[in-house]
């Protein structure tokens, strides 16, 4: 775990993103962090592809409405 000083001179995007390529960083402000910068996973790129699948989510989202998706019933 890193942390970094959002008023850190010449700090820039490129810094930031190099330096959270392996580890979490934290941008701190005022002593406290605000941000954290993650790098991304497997899970993250298949959870992005999920949420782009609009016919997917659309399915979904019918089930939560009605209360069933397909033949299962949604339990409340």
């Amino acid at each position: 775990m890193k942390t970094v000083a959002l008023d850190t001179p010449a700090l820039t995007v490129g810094r930031l993103l190099r330096e959270a390529a392996d580890d979490i960083v934290f941008l701190t402000s005022d002593g406290e962090a605000r941000f954290a910068l993650i790098p991304v996973d497997d899970g993250d790129r298949e959870a992005a592809a999920i949420r782009a699948n609009v016919e997917l989510m659309t399915y979904l989202a019918c089930g939560v409405t009605t209360g069933q998706i397909g033949s299962m019933q949604v339990a409340r």
